[in-house]
């Protein structure tokens, strides 16, 4: 994102600025500081302020103009020579109140820049009350190597973000053990305003007595996260995760809020180890989405491990909001494995939907993803409800199974109230290894479903499909290798009962061999696929010495490359 390069940019720039020279203050409690608390400082007309860790500073104020804000240093002999010791200096609101206010509302944005703090004990827990910092008004707000930390509000625990002018940046910074009594356990952002965070931030540990355990966007709020870690679980220390919340365990998005999730070739964006506790129809233990215009795309993210109790595990998408989630074409740190929906959890007996639950007009387009070892009874991967839509195109299914038992009833459901019934577009998808009895549980009790599969590998245990009531489903099934026909119903094209051959299945490599019956088994006449393959290659290889059956195009997720590239791997495992 353009914006988000430019306030990095700044940030660089005019750090670099202060320790040439620019003028500056010195705050401590030895005779050759300047100052002896940041208010004082402040006031200086000095662009900069550069503050020891000798104490902790308990000034409360607005920070209402431009300030290059630094702690860090041991003493101010070493602040006069720009000189940082190893602990962050303290800013403490003693519970009595927001512990640091911006609100640079001046006739032009004003840059407000921390460096090296520990923001710590604020508390304001009145309606929409901030705990650790507040940024309104024209206030652009860089930080960086910033704790922000046992803080609590009403809204927005740990940071609070509000109006189309404010804009929080943070980088190197971590935002944990903050509670909100209402929502936004960690960061609260709304109105339009900006948050961002990159580098090797986090925002872990936070709560909220309601919604978004880590994060809440509301009101058009503009998120950009692109920090996480590569090893997702126990290890993890980068991005959102060990968050808590009634619903959205590691995030809350609602009215018309946007969310982007961005990893690089070295590490994902992440969200991992989040808890929902809702027992009713709102989950989502790592992400919740809500209303039409709310949206988050995710790019090389890891949405892993997180709970519901009952709906949605990794993610819920509701009323008319949108999730998409893909891969970069670069090679990413596991080539198999940069996008992934994996060991996320629902709790309960009788909840579904451990990777997630899609439900109330909403839509989710999820390509190029890992859909691993999720764990749920029914609907292990995805349940898809009342007229909601749900694309799969070039995904690795495996290993999802029940919490407790050998089988899960069905891997994806499809239901919905009368004349609202489901839809599912399953395309170059490889499902396979799977504890389940069924993997398509579709309801035509009081609805009419709608399922599409196209050029996909199903080789698993027990029926494909399973119909439940007297309405049938409007189904196309063709190009595509299977392990069983008889339960299939619907419009019913070229099928393949073959084995497919994956190169070691029993390692978990799903890459097709050279003489794999879903080798050139496919052409493109009902759909045109928009993603490349799982390790993102090209689609449409020909394989020159097999015989083409209705074209070029493999089925599953994995284009066979054979002898026909110059790439010098096909993923992790070579």
């Amino acid at each position: 994102m353009k914006l988000f390069r430019i306030q990095l940019l700044t940030f660089i720039s005019m750090s670099a600025f202060a320790i040439q020279g620019e003028a500056f203050v010195t705050v401590g409690i030895s005779n050759d500081c300047d100052y002896d608390n940041l208010f004082d400082a402040f006031q200086d007309a000095d662009l900069n302020i550069r503050a020891t860790s000798e104490t902790s500073y308990t000034d409360s104020f607005i920070i209402n103009k431009p300030k290059i804000i630094t702690g860090g240093y041991d003493n101010c002999t070493d602040a006069e020579n720009n000189v940082l010791g190893d602990m962050k200096s303290q800013w403490n609101g003693q519970n009595n109140g927001t512990t640091v206010r911006i609100n640079a509302n001046q006739a032009f944005v004003s840059l407000v820049v921390i460096n090296n703090f520990e923001i710590m004990n604020g508390e304001d827990t009145a309606f929409a009350g901030a705990g650790g910092i507040l940024v309104t008004g024209k206030s652009n707000v860089l930080m960086a190597n910033v704790d922000v930390h046992n803080n609590e509000g009403n809204e927005g625990g740990g940071i609070r973000v509000k109006g189309s002018d404010a804009r929080l940046t943070i980088t190197d910074t971590r935002i944990f053990d903050n509670l909100a009594t209402g929502y936004g356990g960690g960061v609260y952002c709304e109105s339009g305003a900006v948050f961002n965070m990159s580098g090797e931030s986090a925002i872990h540990n936070n709560t909220a007595d309601i919604d978004g355990g880590g994060i809440l966007g509301n009101f058009n709020c503009q998120i950009d996260i692109r920090s996480g870690d590569t090893e997702v679980g126990i290890n993890t220390n980068l991005g959102i995760y060990a968050n808590k919340a009634v619903s959205g365990g590691g995030i809350y998005l609602q009215g018309g809020a946007d969310m982007q999730l961005i990893g690089n070739d070295q590490h994902p964006a992440s969200v991992s180890i989040n808890t929902s506790t809702n027992q009713g129809n709102e989950g989502g233990g790592g992400i919740f989405l809500k209303g039409q215009g709310t949206t988050l795309t995710a790019t090389n993210a890891r949405i892993e491990y997180n709970i519901a109790e009952t709906f949605g595990g990794g993610i819920m998408v509701d009323d008319m909001a949108n999730f998409s989630m893909t891969r970069l074409s670069s090679v990413c740190w596991d080539n198999d494995k940069c996008s992934s929906i994996s060991h996320n959890i629902i709790s309960s007996d009788f909840g579904q939907g451990a990777g997630g639950f899609i439900n109330a007009g909403a839509t989710s387009d999820i390509s190029q993803t890992y859909l691993n070892g999720n764990l749920s009874s029914f609907a292990t991967l995805f349940a898809v409800n009342n007229a909601a839509y749900l694309r799969l195109e070039g995904n690795q299914i495996t290993n999802n199974r029940p919490l407790v038992g050998e089988n899960a009833e069905d891997l994806f459901s499809l239901s919905g109230s009368p004349g609202n019934g489901a839809s599912i577009d399953f395309f170059y998808n490889t499902l396979t290894k799977n504890n389940a009895l069924k993997t398509f549980f579709i309801s035509g009790t009081i609805s009419q479903q709608t399922i599409n599969i196209f050029n996909s590998i199903i080789w698993t245990q027990g029926d494909i499909f399973s119909l439940n009531g007297n309405i049938m489903p409007i189904a196309q099934v063709a190009c595509s290798v299977v392990n069983e026909v008889q339960s299939l119903a619907g419009n019913i094209g070229f099928l393949s009962i073959q084995d497919p051959r994956f190169r070691n299945a029993a390692a978990n490599d799903f890459h097709l061999l050279g003489d794999s019956s879903a080798v050139d088994q496919c052409d493109e006449s009902f759909f045109i696929s928009s993603y490349d393959d799982l390790n993102a290659q090209i689609r449409g290889v020909d394989t020159l010495n097999v015989a083409n059956n209705f074209g070029i195009y493999d089925a599953g997720a994995y284009e066979y490359l054979g002898q026909n590239s110059d790439i010098i791997f096909h993923s992790d495992f070579e």
